[in-house]
């Protein structure tokens, strides 16, 4: 407590509370941000700060729960930024408590291939719910719910989230 946290690092939380997601994102409506979208808007907003700033940033905003953002290299979630964390919270709350999913978790396992049929299905229930204009082919985005189910993964060694087989 008492520590002083950089300009830069406020104002890039500024920044993540404050954005609205651009149809033009990749993954659009849902409030995920590649790295290439989130430097662009950054730009954009006149937001200047070198990557060396913007990683410290990143992580110290990470660690406060602003944002989610993983150094995980060899699936791809280094350049992915969940910018509302509540989000993936929401999704990983329905996988848990949906009676259905219960049916297709075996001795504590659920499959890989079910949960990607889960995570589609809940991508669409969000869309309709909340009223949300996104193309088929973000709902169908296997890269997207590929990225979901890394994050689950990744969540693991906090004991937050479900195993998931992935040999299926």
């Amino acid at each position: 407590m008492g520590e002083k946290v950089p300009a830069c690092f406020l104002e890039l939380e500024r920044f993540v509370t404050e954005t609205q997601l651009l149809e033009t994102n990749k993954f659009y409506p849902f409030p995920i941000l590649e790295h290439e979208e989130l430097v662009e808007q950054l730009e954009t907003r006149g937001f200047d700060i070198d990557s060396e700033n913007l990683d410290n940033a990143i992580t110290f905003l990470h660690e406060c729960g602003v944002m989610l953002h993983y150094n995980n290299y060899t699936q791809g979630l280094n350049k992915l930024y969940f910018i509302q964390p509540e989000w993936l919270s929401d999704i990983f709350g329905k996988i848990i408590t949906i009676p259905e999913v219960h049916n297709w978790v075996k001795q504590g396992i659920l499959k890989k291939s079910a949960m990607l049929i889960l995570l589609k299905d809940i991508l669409k229930e969000k869309k309709a719910s909340e009223n949300i204009q996104a193309t088929k082919e973000v709902i169908d985005n296997t890269e997207l719910i590929e990225k979901i189910v890394h994050v689950m993964e990744k969540r693991k060694k906090y004991r937050l989230r479900l195993c998931v087989d992935t040999t299926a």
